[in-house]
């Protein structure tokens, strides 16, 4: 299990690199609980926001990937792994 919520996601592209991922296949992935342990704080809804937080966090750090150049989007709430 990954240390970062970033580092369990980069580790889910990478385990699925020819798979357009969408947003709510990266959301049960975590949910499952196998490349990530989400905390109850985590999963609890945001004050300002109808959703968990856990699904902020990972739409921030798809942002982040993006600008690295690890994944890239294929379409709306659909990205991929990045082969170079």
């Amino acid at each position: 299990m990954e240390n970062s919520m970033e580092e369990a996601l980069t580790r889910i592209f990478k385990d699925n690199p020819n798979e357009v991922l969408e947003i709510e296949d990266l959301y049960n992935k975590f949910l499952s609980g196998n490349y990530y342990k989400l905390t109850d704080y985590q999963k609890e809804d945001d004050p300002k926001y109808p959703s968990p937080r856990y699904k902020h966090m990972i739409r921030s750090i798809i942002a982040r990937l993006k600008k690295k150049g690890i994944i890239t989007r294929i379409s709306r709430n659909k990205y991929k792994f990045k082969i170079k």
